[in-house]
């Protein structure tokens, strides 16, 4: 493939990351979270089963987000596709022109902006989830101290994704993808309502 037809593979393969597979992948996670959280009696009751898919998509999610982050390991990532976009940007086409310099510095900026956030996921990956370190594998509760992640702080490197991608459709295609991360809230909430509290449904 010439420049121009790898940049456009490379561009639909990770929109389809990150919008088909982890954005509703986190979604689902922070729904069962949060409905866990609101009544977590009533939850572990009816539900309790559930809280093995919240661990099952927690370490989905999480391991999805450090090959996404992980710039060293692999040429297949975000931050080599921001690299590669911007050594390229003179014969990568785009609707009006080429890709503007001051893209490659916006999207720089926002991944730094991420560091703290990023250096925790990918840790968590190395001695945890993806390897058993011997100071945090059996000691979970060290490893929440030592290296925490919030759901607020992964659903922000997403929206990072996010952005990342949708600049680079809008500029090659004027349009970008959708993200339906609303509709899983919608539906989880809808169906552990039901599960929990049936006699509302009565």
């Amino acid at each position: 493939m010439d420049v121009q037809e790898t940049y456009e593979s490379l561009l639909k393969g990770y929109q389809q990351i990150v919008f088909d597979d982890l954005t509703p992948k986190l979604a689902l996670y922070h729904s069962l979270c949060k409905k866990y959280e609101e009544n977590n009696e009533v939850f572990l009751d009816k539900a309790g089963i559930l809280v093995y898919a919240i661990q099952s998509l927690e370490v989905d999610t999480l391991l999805l987000m450090a090959k996404l982050l992980d710039g060293n390991r692999s040429d297949r990532n975000i931050i080599k596709f921001i690299n590669f976009s911007d050594s390229n940007r003179l014969a990568i086409k785009w609707k009006t022109g080429n890709i503007p310099a001051e893209l490659t510095t916006k999207h720089n900026e926002l991944i730094t902006e991420k560091q703290e956030i990023i250096k925790r996921i990918t840790v968590r990956r190395d001695k945890f989830l993806a390897h058993s370190d011997k100071q945090y594998f059996l000691n979970r509760d060290k490893l929440d101290e030592d290296y925490p992640v919030s759901i607020y702080e992964l659903i922000g490197v997403v929206q990072c994704f996010q952005k990342i991608l949708t600049d680079h459709s809008f500029g090659l295609m004027s349009g970008g993808r959708v993200s339906y991360e609303d509709f899983f809230y919608i539906e989880v909430d809808n169906l552990l309502n039901k599960i929990m509290y049936p006699e509302h449904f009565m």
